[in-house]
C-alpha cells in the first residue's frame, strides 16, 4: 500500500480500500484505511510537527547556501515551548529577478494550505517582461488578516524598497483586510481591483447577460469618453426605480474608479492587466504542494521555481529576436489593426490618426 500511496498521494480511501479487498480479499474498515494512509504519508513526506520544530535549521540553511534571502520565521508572543505563528520567505533571485527585469506591478493574493494545521499562503507575484508570472516572496500565516497583510507587504517593500511611496502598483481581489494594509503603508500607491472577482460581487445583484457585456466594455475602455458611454449604457439597461433600490451603475460608481476602471488608471505601471491571473496562474502551478508538511512544501517551490528560472533563462538564450515573444504577437497584431489607419501631420510632432473603416 506504501508503493501506491507513493505513487499516487492523493488517491482517495475509499479507492485504497476496494484496492485492498479486491487483491487482498480483506475488507479493511474505512478508519483503518485512512489511518494507515496517513501514517504511510508521514513515513514518505515526514511529520508535521516535527517539521514545524526543524524550521529553525531549515532557515539557517537557506540563508547559508542561497545568500541574500531573507527568511523571518515568528512564534506566538509568550509561547513556552514556541509555537510557530508566521514565516516570510524571499529567495534572492526571486528579488533580483524581479528587481531587474519585471514590471512595476504586484499581484497579491492568499490561498489555503490543506495540512491538519491548516493556515493559508500569501503570495506576492510579479510580471516578467514576457506576461509571464514572476512570484515575488510568501508567507505561510495562520489566518488572512489586516495584521498578517501588514507585516507580509512591510517585508515586503523592505525587500524591494517603496515603503510610503506610490513606485508600485498592486492588483489584488480585494481580500479581508489587504485593503487597509495598503492604506497603512503605501497609501499613494495604485490598487486595482481584479475584474472577474469585482463581477462575480456585481452578478449576484444584477443578473443581466447585457449587464455583463456593458460592465466589461466599461471596464476595459481606456478612453474616458467611451466609459462614459458604456455606463449610460448601463444606466439604461438598469434605470432608478425605487429610491431605496441601488440601481447597477450607482453599485459600480460607488467604488473608487482607478481601482477598476482602465480608462483612470495611473499611467505609471504601463501594464493594462484587469485580472489578478499572475497570482492564479502560481496559486495553479503550486498546488500540489499545498498539503505537504511545510518544510516539504517549502522546498518543493523552491526547486520547482530554480527549475523554471533556469529553463526560462535557456530559452530566452536560445531566442534570437530583440522583442520578447509574447509581446512580439501583441506587436503583429497591432501592426495588422494598423494597415486600417492613416496619418495627418499636425505640425511639429503631433499627428492626428484616422481609421478609414469608422
Amino acid at each position: 500500500m506504501e508503493s501506491a500511496i507513493r505513487d499516487h498521494p492523493n488517491i482517495p480511501v475509499l479507492q485504497l480500500k476496494n484496492t485492498i479487498l479486491r487483491k487482498c480479499k480483506i475488507d479493511v474498515s474505512r478508519q483503518k484505511v485512512q489511518r494507515a494512509k496517513r501514517e504511510a504519508l508521514e513515513k514518505i513526506r515526514g511529520s508535521d510537527s516535527v517539521q514545524y520544530e526543524k524550521l529553525w535549521d531549515y532557515c539557517e540553511t537557506v540563508r547559508k547556501f542561497n545568500p541574500g534571502s531573507k527568511l523571518i520565521l515568528k512564534k506566538l508572543e509568550g509561547s513556552n515551548p514556541p509555537i510557530f505563528d508566521k514565516m516570510y520567505v524571499c529567495l534572492s533571485a526571486l528579488k533580483n529577478g524581479f528587481l531587474s527585469g519585471c514590471r512595476p506591478i504586484i499581484g497579491l493574493d492568499g490561498c489555503f494550505l490543506k495540512t491538519c494545521y491548516g493556515g493559508q499562503l500569501l503570495v506576492a507575484v510579479g510580471r516578467d517582461g514576457n506576461d509571464n508570472m514572476f512570484p515575488i516572496a510568501m508567507a505561510v500565516v495562520q489566518v488572512e488578516n489586516r495584521e498578517n497583510w501588514t507585516w507580509f507587504l512591510g517585508e515586503l517593500l523592505d525587500d524591494i524598497g517603496g515603503l510610503g511611496t506610490s513606485m508600485w502598483s498592486f492588483i489584488s481581489d480585494r481580500q479581508k483586510g489587504l485593503i487597509e494594509a495598503l492604506k497603512d503603508l503605501v497609501p499613494d500607491s495604485e490598487h486595482r481591483f481584479c475584474l472577474r472577482h469585482m463581477y462575480e460581487n456585481f452578478k449576484m445583484k444584477f443578473k443581466s447577460q447585457e449587464l455583463k457585456e456593458f460592465f466589461w466594455k466599461a471596464a476595459s475602455t481606456a478612453n474616458k469618453s467611451d466609459f462614459e458611454r458604456y455606463m449610460q449604457k448601463i444606466n439604461e439597461l438598469d434605470p432608478k426605480k425605487k429610491v431605496d433600490v441601488e440601481t447597477a451603475s450607482e453599485w459600480l460608481r460607488k467604488i473608487n474608479l482607478e481601482h477598476w476602471a482602465r480608462a483612470f488608471f495611473p499611467l505609471q505601471s504601463k501594464c493594462d492587466i484587469l485580472v489578478n491571473n499572475i497570482c492564479e496562474s502560481f496559486n495553479n502551478y503550486i498546488l500540489d504542494a499545498r498539503d505537504k508538511p511545510i518544510i516539504t512544501m517549502l522546498e518543493w517551490i523552491r526547486t520547482k521555481l530554480m527549475t523554471r528560472l533556469q529553463q526560462k533563462r535557456e530559452g530566452m538564450e536560445k531566442y534570437a529576436g530583440n522583442v520578447c515573444p509574447n509581446i512580439l504577437k501583441k506587436i503583429k497584431k497591432q501592426q495588422l489593426m494598423a494597415r486600417n489607419c492613416f496619418t495627418r501631420w499636425c505640425g511639429r510632432n503631433e499627428f492626428e490618426i484616422d481609421h478609414f473603416l469608422d
